[in-house]
């Protein structure tokens, strides 16, 4: 949805304003006229916050949601996976599914060893890390199917019950093949997918309550990170994080929903959705953190002023490895 906004008042403690809201086609949903708004001091804010250093803690949570009915218009999707058996099996069991909901599935695989695409109505394989294989295939994909690709299923899961797990070299694969693909839609300014592009894993996040018993891939959380930082520069595309347990009805509950959820966990059947909520700590929360002269400490994302403060701070307290 997009907000026009008109200020009455533009100066003043009080002001007023008229707010129209309109939807993906433009058209006007709502209308809001002389909305007041008032100036809020900070103390006032500080007092609704808490005090104290712990009301800036916060952790993620893993809540059980329930999705909307699924959407059954029929679209045109892509499956993309890498070039073995696991993933083979995988992508055949997702694309079955989806045709039988009226969906229709092309088949993308990743191959590193390919000089040219092989281009098919069903199933083709391109270099993924190539974009012009993707602008290849983007062609093709709107003449073979008549019209563009409306949604993207991005298959990162592990498959250990065939004998085959996520490596380096796939790691890199997958990250640059995903990477060549947004190049190849930004030069055609596709920035919009109406089924999104959305990114499965599994074993990436642990769903249970303060982790217990779940253990997390961190192969599989890496693609999280990734995945996030494209849908905060491309919202349009609806980027959405899938972490499954190998359920394909399930999954394409969810990849046919068109739930704002962006980041969601299967577990038997059940749906559970991020969300950031204030960290309470426990025990004693005036105890001194104590610092080991020969342990290692890592600062992730420190480039910045608030990473070098945190790295003098170590560092005065006796850490040698930072």
């Amino acid at each position: 949805a997009w907000c026009h906004a008109t200020w009455d008042q533009t100066e003043g403690e009080e002001r007023t304003a008229h707010l129209t809201l309109f939807n993906e086609q433009g058209e006007v949903a709502a209308r809001i006229e002389s909305l007041k708004v008032k100036k809020l001091n900070r103390a006032a804010l500080r007092q609704i916050a808490g005090a104290g250093p712990q009301r800036l803690l916060h952790q993620l949570e893993w809540r059980p949601s329930r999705l909307p009915a699924m959407n059954k218009t029929a679209n045109r999707w892509m499956v993309v996976s890498l070039d073995h058996d696991g993933a083979h099996a995988q992508a055949a069991a997702l694309m079955s599914s989806l045709e039988q909901h009226g969906q229709h599935a092309v088949k993308v695989t990743l191959s590193q060893q390919l000089q040219e695409a092989e281009l098919s109505e069903r199933s083709s394989k391109i270099a993924g890390g190539q974009s012009q294989h993707w602008d290849r295939l983007l062609d093709f994909f709107v003449e073979a199917v008549a019209g563009p690709c409306d949604g993207i299923v991005w298959l990162l899961d592990k498959d250990d019950d065939v004998g085959h797990s996520l490596h380096a070299d796939d790691t890199e694969h997958l990250c640059s093949s995903l990477l060549a693909l947004l190049t190849a839609l930004s030069q055609r300014d596709v920035k919009h997918l109406p089924r999104g592009l959305q990114m499965i894993t599994r074993g990436a996040v642990s769903v249970s309550a303060n982790g217990e018993g779940e253990v997390v891939d961190a192969r599989q959380s890496q693609y999280w990170g990734l995945a996030r930082v494209v849908g905060a520069e491309m919202p349009a595309l609806g980027c959405r994080l899938i972490d499954g347990d190998g359920d394909v009805s399930s999954l394409v509950d969810v990849l046919m929903n068109d739930t704002q959820e962006n980041q969601i966990a299967i577990r038997d059947g059940r749906i559970a959705v991020a969300r950031l909520v204030p960290l309470k700590p426990t025990g004693d929360s005036r105890q001194e953190f104590k610092l080991g002269a020969d342990g290692s400490y890592l600062i992730t994302g420190g480039l910045g002023m608030l990473g070098r403060q945190a790295a003098l701070w170590l560092a005065r307290r006796g850490a040698k490895h930072v």
